[in-house]
């Protein structure tokens, strides 16, 4: 299906460009895109596709007015990697036996020669007229005295090894009266996380490119709010020239964090995981050969990846929405810089605080609070689960700068708190314990 739709797209784009016959590539390439106009050398946009190599580089594909190939542009691959350790209390198990049913023993059935169900009435008993009854109904059997009391355990049940101890299930007491009591037991098992601490390793998690692109959203505030799209090439959007352009964020590796947890529920951290991650902290503007031709670093200690243009009294803007924790609580905010392509620059213009998030490690009774900032316009709040399931929606009205959520009902670990409005929008990473 991948492959008709991008023969039929090509014959669509061939037809509208004049040629008769359709190109047919091979290969796996992604969907071909193009540069917007505005962004674009001389108004003129370019058709280009991108593929991966057998070394996971990026190769983009620029093609003429024939689409023919003009020229290729390489992005490096450049994983990076995060690990995992887990540090955790062992587990301990122990057996909890009880009585559950104690019998005195009057009478007992077997079956006679012919099949025939005889009933034997005892009032009192010997060993003998024990060992009588279970040989006549065919059962296995062992004896032990201790204490003068005569014990009988029966069938495969008579030494039931639990956790390295042995345990009866169903057996027989004689007491030195005479009487004979059918003891059914059982066991009941139980567990605890309170043994020796199991120390882990860092083993590999999980591997990314570290050099991948960022594509944005456009908005033309200057031409009634057009919207469009932009996918990772440009020309003329940081300068004049015809060199295409890409912007790659910075990527740094943080100060490994630890979730704690409590599995058996006593109060006890007994299980701990240490994560390290990577994060953006500004990002890179590329030309097409790599050499760089902007290093734009977030300050104040943020991170953050979202990116966005858009243009108001002609001038154009670029915005990330960024994070920083600060103490127990994740601050977020809205960086705005303006492009100024004639002086080959991107100067920071504003920082809009947007949303406060604590704590950041909540108990499961613990309720998480939500500042918004003075100049957010959030319409909603909705929380996403590890599995991506939304398990709470809360409204949000006009004026509303703080928004409680209660634990009850969020997934233990990662939760994901999404607020949104019609032109912005923030996260925050929480773990339940």
């Amino acid at each position: 299906m991948k492959k008709l739709l991008l023969m039929t797209s090509l014959f669509l784009t061939a037809c509208a460009w004049g040629q008769t016959n359709p190109k047919i590539f091979e290969g796996e390439l992604d969907d071909f895109k193009s540069t917007i106009p505005e962004f674009s050398y001389q108004g003129k946009v370019a058709l280009y596709s991108s593929a991966k190599d057998e070394n996971r580089n990026q190769i983009f594909s620029i093609y003429d007015d024939n689409i023919e190939l003009s020229k290729t542009i390489t992005i490096p691959y450049e994983p990076y990697t995060t690990y995992k350790k887990i540090d955790e209390l062992a587990r301990v198990d122990t057996v909890l036996l009880y009585r559950s049913d104690s019998t005195l023993v009057t009478e007992y059935p077997y079956e006679d020669e012919t099949g025939k169900e005889v009933w034997v009435q005892m009032q009192s008993w010997t060993a003998e007229d024990v060992r009588e009854m279970l040989n006549r109904q065919g059962r296995i059997f062992e004896e032990e005295t201790k204490n003068g009391i005569i014990y009988f355990y029966v069938d495969y049940f008579y030494k039931q090894e639990i956790y390295g101890t042995l345990y009866p299930h169903g057996y027989f007491c004689l007491f030195p009266d005479q009487k004979l009591y059918a003891i059914n037991s059982d066991w009941q098992s139980s567990y605890s996380y309170s043994g020796e601490l199991i120390e882990g390793e860092f083993e590999e998690h999980y591997t990314n490119n570290r050099n991948y692109l960022e594509n944005f959203d456009y908005d033309n505030y200057d031409e009634n709010y057009a919207h469009v799209y932009c996918p990772y090439l440009n020309q003329t959007l940081f300068n004049d020239d015809e060199k295409f352009e890409y912007i790659v964020p910075i990527i740094e590796e943080s100060t490994p964090y630890v979730h704690e947890y409590d599995r058996d529920h006593d109060g006890i951290v007994d299980r701990w995981e240490t994560m390290t991650s990577f994060r953006s902290s500004g990002f890179y503007v590329k030309s097409e050969d790599g050499t760089i031709l902007q290093t734009i670093k977030y300050e104040d200690g943020y991170y953050g990846d979202v990116f966005q243009i858009f243009k108001i009294n002609g001038k154009v803007y670029t915005s990330s929405s960024v994070y920083k924790e600060v103490g127990d609580r994740w601050e977020y905010a809205t960086i705005i810089y303006e492009i100024d392509k004639q002086s080959n620059a991107i100067k920071k213009v504003a920082t809009h605080t947007g949303m406060k998030v604590h704590p950041t490690v909540a108990n499961p009774s613990e309720p998480i609070t939500i500042e918004l900032g003075e100049d957010t316009d959030i319409h909603e709040i909705h929380v996403v689960n590890a599995a991506g399931q939304t398990v709470k929606r809360i409204p949000v009205n006009e004026g509303q700068r703080q928004v409680v959520i209660k634990s009850q009902g969020l997934s233990q670990g990662m939760n994901i708190i999404n607020a949104t409005g019609p032109q912005q929008k923030y996260n925050s990473k929480i773990f339940v314990k």
